[in-house]
């Protein structure tokens, strides 16, 4: 069991007040103790008056290249400690094997610094509340954590300081335009040498045994969105099983290894020992392989770090090659550095700047596309990560959201990536009613519900609009797009920031995307709003035709991608104003100079075009009559922008209303293709009007009963 006495003292004790926005970017000192000044920043290299420190690193899980450890070295006693919050380790489930690495990399970080004189604690509980108690057991003077880290500003008697993170590139000059950002950045900074020892623990603290795999695995076994019976073939397998192979055996490595500069270097350098054989006994064995398919048949060997699968004996190094080499997707470059090293980096158990060190040197020795995929992966994640925090607020003008009283640009994190939303609370709220989640379309972001989201929270709904990612400012990293896993996104979302079920809401492709959600996951829907929807509307659609044609599609050559996406994307980005005030017919001035500038800003980012090309390698989608009728069966409203000059937009939503008769509500609004930004009004009306009439929440309580929160 994990010790839980810090958390008892905390209860008997504690209070919550308000918490860090994550925008907060300067160092946040509290003076609660008399000898210091409130509100004065506190050098935390000054270290004249510090006697016993704790360093709390929810984000820093390695000895290397961590600033909080420099910064707090000199002090008489350090206590390095880690606190299981249940909040927190939700992230986890949605990583492939994500208790097996948060586990390998608390062992390792233990294992460093006890060989520089240090320990690490591990603590179970609401972290505020755990860190007072743990201050108060050993006397702690100041509590030190990174920026990113929101603590409740009630830690009583203590000060808490903020220690920098490690940034590659100095971001005094950060701006929010990718191309400009590279181009004023300067050299990347070098790694500050790590301390050789560091102070011991304080003697009075009480040790708890270290938590077990299986106590990590029981705080993450929770399962609050199972897919829908009608809906769980419709996935194409063979691509998942064979990534969940490779990951699991990657796994099997971290296990013993738990080092990962080890398994970095074994990515970036070439091989000594042949893998095509290994290559193809994955391959095969992810063909024949289901869900229910046991692990026995890999077994490793701790003593000899080689992986033994079906007789034959592999060396660790051979496994992460062969597993590099089918991670890798041809329509998102870099993708097997994401897949294999990415938890890393979101753990904290890799520096971002550690990695572009390794993948920058020794040029020679390295495989030049995986440097590259590296070098690629740290520099969306530093850019992305200053994008929501330094430049928040950039580019954002007041004019644009003084009018939306309340609103909240927050952080969502996702597999590891940064995803922006937006959100405003209502102040009266509607008891008992179902929060509205909108979804924008291609190449638009949450900030486009502009003219929505204050009127609908005013009427009492909770209102969230996400930027999905690879859009707007969210990260455009390595990754394979595509309905499911954009679909996946709103789900996560749905349960992690909502926490409840939701009337969901979709323009464009969004449309698509929010109706996969409601199809596959109808105890996440309460209700489906489609507003000039993507997706096919076929009477004729088949399920078993469709696997097929999923199953024979076989994109372009690459080569032929590169130069058709190159090439509309350079048009559609010198013609942006132009393109929105035609999408835009009845109201052009709603296509604004804010609009623009931000379509552009996101198109100059690193990976935006790789996103534009992911339409070329997209499975053929289900018919979206199939997934409103067959799958969801729910209220479901189509608010249709009847002068849509993309398509026959009339036609096509008394289409779908032929097709899905029993469930089916049409509107015809005179708008174009977005006429939630073009007429907000009309378009706030219908949604109240939807929620008001067919919205019956206890009707829907069979379906929405087995939507657990925890």
């Amino acid at each position: 069991m994990i010790c839980q006495r810090s958390i008892q003292q905390c209860n008997a004790r504690g209070s919550s007040q308000n918490t860090y926005q994550p925008s907060t970017v300067v160092r946040n000192i509290f003076r609660l103790r008399p000898r210091h000044t409130q509100g004065v920043a506190r050098d935390v290299s000054n270290n004249a008056e510090r006697t016993t420190i704790l360093l709390y690193s929810s984000e820093d899980l390695r000895a290397d290249d961590h600033p909080g450890l420099r910064a707090s070295c000199s002090s008489e006693a350090l206590l390095p400690v880690y606190i299981l919050d249940a909040k927190h380790l939700q992230d986890l489930q949605y990583l492939e094997n994500g208790p097996q690495l948060l586990f390998a990399s608390l062992q390792h970080l233990q294992s460093q610094l006890q060989a520089k004189g240090s320990d690490l604690i591990v603590r179970h509980g609401q972290p505020s509340q755990t860190l007072e108690a743990l201050a108060v057991e050993i006397g702690a003077s100041e509590i030190m954590a990174s920026h990113s880290i929101k603590l409740n500003a009630s830690v009583n008697s203590v000060v808490i300081s903020r220690y920098e993170d490690a940034y590659i590139w100095d971001n005094s000059n950060f701006s929010i335009n990718y191309r400009q950002w590279t181009s004023q950045r300067g050299p990347a900074s070098s790694i500050p040498d790590a301390p050789h020892s560091l102070p011991p623990i304080p003697s009075n603290i009480s040790i708890c045994p270290f938590p077990t795999l299986e106590d990590i695995q029981k705080m993450c076994s929770f399962d609050s969105h199972k897919r829908s019976d009608k809906g769980e073939n419709d996935d194409l397998s063979s691509n998942i099983n064979l990534n969940q192979l490779c990951l699991q055996l990657v796994s099997a490595i971290v296990s013993s290894c738990k080092d990962p500069l080890q398994i970095l270097d074994m990515y970036l350098t070439p091989c000594p020992e042949p893998s095509e054989d290994l290559v193809k006994l994955l391959t095969s064995s992810s063909s024949t392989r289901t869900s229910s398919t046991a692990d026995p048949f890999m077994q490793f060997s701790t003593t000899s770090g080689r992986i033994s699968l079906n007789g034959n004996i592999y060396s660790s190094h051979q496994v992460i090659n062969a597993a590099a080499l089918l991670l890798e997707l041809p329509s998102s470059p870099g993708s097997s550095f994401q897949q294999l090293l990415g938890p890393w980096l979101q753990l904290g158990a890799l520096s971002r700047r550690r990695v572009f060190d390794r993948a920058s040197k020794s040029v020679e020795a390295i495989l030049p596309q995986r440097a590259a995929a590296a070098v690629r992966a740290v520099e969306l994640s530093e850019f992305h990560h200053l994008l929501s925090t330094v430049g928040a607020t950039q580019g954002r003008p007041e004019e644009v959201f003084s009018a939306l009283g309340g609103l909240q640009v927050k952080q969502y994190k996702w597999r590891g990536l940064s995803n922006e939303y937006c959100v405003v609370e209502p102040t009266d709220a509607l008891e008992g009613t179902p929060a509205l989640l909108l979804v924008h379309g291609f190449g638009a972001f949450g900030d486009q519900w502009r003219g929505n989201m204050a009127a609908l929270a005013k009427a009492g709904y909770r209102v969230f609009a996400p930027t999905l990612p690879g859009f707007g400012r969210s990260e455009k990293a390595a990754v394979p797009y595509s309905q499911d896993l954009w679909r996946d996104f709103l789900r996560d979302f749905t349960v992690q920031v909502v926490g409840g079920p939701v009337v969901v809401a979709g323009n464009s492709i969004g449309g698509f995307i929010a109706a996969s959600m409601a199809a596959d996951y109808p105890q996440l829907a309460a209700g489906l709003i489609l507003l000039n929807s993507a997706g096919p509307v076929d009477p004729s659609f088949d399920i078993a035709a469709w696997r097929r044609a999923c199953e024979s599609k076989t994109p372009p050559p690459k080569f032929v991608v590169q130069l058709i996406s190159r090439a509309l994307f350079w048009y559609l980005e010198l013609t942006i104003a132009r393109t929105l005030k035609w999408l835009y017919p009845t109201n052009p001035d709603r296509a604004d100079e804010w609009l623009g500038t931000e379509i552009f800003r996101a198109a100059c980012d690193l990976g935006s075009l790789e996103v534009f090309q992911s339409v070329f390698y997209l499975p053929p989608p289900r018919a979206l009559n199939y997934l409103v009728s067959d799958l969801f069966q729910g209220p479901t409203l189509v608010l249709q922008g009847a002068l849509d000059p993309l398509n026959d937009a009339k036609g096509r939503a008394e289409s779908l209303q032929r097709t899905c008769p029993d469930n089916v509500e049409v509107v015809l609004l005179q708008a174009g293709h977005c006429p939630h930004d073009e007429q907000p009004e009309q378009v706030n009306q219908g949604i109240l009007k939807f929620m008001r009439d067919r919205i019956d929440y206890k009707k829907r309580l069979a379906v929405l009963g087995n939507f657990a929160v925890n």
